[in-house]
């Protein structure tokens, strides 16, 4: 019985003598630095654009009590008015990205503006473009149930200016651009 008992601790030492150095904290840090790497600001990044040429680089974050949309476009026809719009799927498919489906609207309410107080989750306002067809937006929206589900749905940018009360989407008009939101807030 003795034996066994020693054999049995011979093996066990045997064992963890031929066990792989565990890394150190500094092995855990990116090559040539003593830091750990920076993490990746909470939000959601969208890139959006459309056939005709219509490009944009969109975040949206979730800062409690408001939801930072902040981004930029180029592109668009100088001097020109567009609806922007979160759309209820999270495609870009088809012609005039008709898979985005409608507005995003949990609350099930009327169309609006981002400063109306009756509106849906997805009414962002309109983007103005200068002489140049560049745009750009950042508006702090109010925080409600719903808009923690942003991931997995859709930016739009329409043809036209959404008028902001027009049921039951403003009469913005076609979809020229879509991005999609991947990620929850």
């Amino acid at each position: 019985m003795k034996t066994v008992f020693l054999i049995l601790i011979g093996l066990t030492l045997g064992a963890c003598a031929h066990r792989p150095p565990q890394p150190t904290t500094a092995d855990a840090y990116p090559p040539g630095t003593q830091e750990p790497p920076a993490k990746p600001e909470p939000g959601s990044n969208i890139e959006v654009s459309g056939p005709s040429g219509v490009k944009g680089n969109v975040v949206i974050k979730d800062e409690g009590k408001t939801i930072h949309v902040v981004g930029s476009f180029t592109g668009l026809a100088p001097n020109s008015v567009h609806g922007l719009h979160v759309h209820e799927n999270g495609s870009c498919e088809g012609e005039n990205f008709a898979s985005a489906g409608g507005h995003f609207n949990p609350w099930k309410t009327k169309h609006g503006g981002a400063k109306s107080k009756m509106r849906h989750a997805g009414d962002l306002g309109n983007i103005v473009a200068d002489a140049d067809g560049n745009a750009k937006i950042d508006e702090r929206i109010p925080s409600g149930p719903g808009l923690d589900s942003f991931g997995g749905k859709s930016l739009v940018i329409h043809a036209r200016q959404d008028d902001e009360h027009s049921q039951p989407a403003g009469g913005s008009g076609d979809r020229i651009a879509c991005g999609l939101i991947k990620q929850r807030m």
